[in-house]
């Protein structure tokens, strides 16, 4: 007679039919990745509770906690959880919260079920830990998951380069082991040269995370420390996520600086978006080639280099998700052919070029020779 499986073996049964009968579902029902991650949530536990029997579980031992909860679901009077996880592309993910506020009490296990809807299959599952590579610093440190993180490469561990403790530790809900993470992205910061301008002194001598929105590995970097071309990429990213740099004025650039800031942990300022002075700016169609202040010279530039772009990116910035470079391109072109952003450059005309062009023709053409800068093939 076969032995019974363990809870553990059992679990991974359910996640492995789980896995199956989902991709077999996206397959052949035209069911799409959702920006609504709550959608995708409810199609993954439909799933797993439609499977649960198959197993030696029954449906309604699949409890969906949801909201904010880790994690996001328990599996019967088991100890073990599984969260669930998905992207739009690639293998990295933001986890959760390094601290254990909002942590089931008493587990012994989570598995991550993840949907990565650029790859084949689109979902699979693995222990949760055991893809924790590193942790960032959002409105509160959160975990950095790699579902392809090689073995014994997770953040827990006793390595020489790991926590020096395992993700049972963690699970217990001692608060001494957060203190260590913190301690430990702030190590790896300075490692990397960079300011981990987050973790504050206490009165005690003990590290503490200062509130933040912070995207960042645990540092914060100067445009010139990303290097050339992910540099000219990021640039490239603020100009087409925010073409209200292209406005002028003092306060023209802020949300721009905050963005790059606070979701990628990279100080950038107005010289980024002004080379200073004015540069001449063909605009053949109108048969002038007005000297225009820099900002517009510095778009055309960055626009028509080879860097990449990620739609992600730009989806996170513009509230939409851009799942074609035809989208990004419309919506940069819509912002300075409809809004105001480029009419002040008339006034930067010659009196001789004024008389030659009407207002509106000239922000078109202003317009279509920065749109005509874009090579779609570099927005991935």
């Amino acid at each position: 007679m076969p032995r019974p499986l363990s809870t553990e073996k059992k679990v991974e049964a359910l996640l492995t039919a789980a896995c199956k009968e989902g991709n077999s579902r996206l397959g052949r029902r035209g069911i799409i990745y959702s920006d609504d991650s709550k959608k995708n949530e409810r199609f993954i536990v439909e799933v797993l509770k439609s499977v649960a029997p198959s197993v030696g579980f029954a449906a309604d031992s699949i409890k969906h906690l949801g909201g904010k909860v880790f994690p996001d679901v328990l599996i019967g009077d088991t100890r073990i959880g599984i969260e669930l996880k998905g992207s739009l592309k690639g293998g990295a993910i933001t986890g959760n919260s390094i601290y254990s506020g909002s942590m089931v009490e008493d587990l012994e296990k989570v598995y991550m079920l993840f949907w990565i809807n650029d790859r084949t299959p689109k979902l699979g599952f693995r222990d949760y830990f055991d893809c924790v590579f590193d942790a960032k610093v959002t409105h509160s440190p959160r975990f950095a998951l790699r579902i392809d993180l090689p073995a014994g490469e997770s953040m827990f561990g006793t390595g020489p380069k790991q926590l020096g403790f395992e993700a049972s530790d963690w699970l217990s809900g001692d608060s001494k082991y957060v203190e260590r993470i913190v301690l430990e992205i702030r190590r790896r910061a300075l490692e990397r040269d960079e300011i981990p301008w987050w973790v504050v002194a206490n009165a005690d001598g003990m590290s503490a995370i200062e509130v933040d929105d912070n995207g960042g590995l645990g540092g914060i970097r100067s445009l010139k420390g990303l290097g050339r071309e992910a540099s000219f990429s990021f640039q490239k990213t603020l100009f087409l996520g925010f073409p209200e740099v292209l406005s002028g004025g003092p306060a023209a650039h802020s949300i721009a600086i905050g963005w790059a800031i606070s979701q990628k942990s990279v100080i950038v300022n107005r010289d980024v978006f002004s080379a200073g002075g004015k540069r001449m700016v063909p605009l053949s169609k109108l048969g002038i080639k007005p000297k225009l202040p820099g900002v517009v010279s510095k778009c055309a530039d960055k626009l028509a280099c080879d860097a990449k772009v990620s739609l992600q990116d730009l989806s996170s910035i513009g509230g939409t998700l851009f799942t074609s470079p035809g989208q990004v391109v419309r919506r940069f072109e819509s912002a300075l052919r409809k809004g105001n952003l480029l009419d002040y450059l008339f006034e930067h005309l010659t009196a001789t070029e004024k008389s030659k062009v009407k207002r509106g023709a000239f922000v078109n053409s202003v317009t279509d020779y920065l749109v005509k800068q874009i090579n779609p093939s570099t927005l991935v």
